[in-house]
């Protein structure tokens, strides 16, 4: 049930105490069994950027984006997908 990867989630962004890698581990594997479940890869990518795992972030957005459907959030995705590409490669 993809609800449960979007729970993990929220639970992370709001649980700091749980582990990076086995989080972003458990995260991906819901987006492979579920992949054009566009809640989750929404839930998912807001939990990496506030976690500050952009490298991971821009790897789900990057599977993710081909799969979804909808033009409208496919377009938005694509842009917040850009945004953050050109973020981290400004300098500090």
């Amino acid at each position: 049930m993809a609800v449960t990867y979007e729970l993990l989630a929220e639970l992370w962004r709001r649980c700091p105490e749980l582990p990076l890698a086995e989080t972003v581990s458990r995260l991906r594997e819901g987006q492979r069994r579920f992949p054009r479940e566009t809640r989750l890869l929404l839930a998912a990518f807001r939990a990496y950027v506030e976690r500050g795992a952009r490298v991971e972030a821009l790897a789900m957005l990057d599977e993710g984006l081909p799969l979804v459907t909808e033009p409208v959030m496919r377009d938005r995705l694509q842009r917040t997908r850009d945004a953050l590409a050109a973020a981290a490669v400004k300098p500090r």
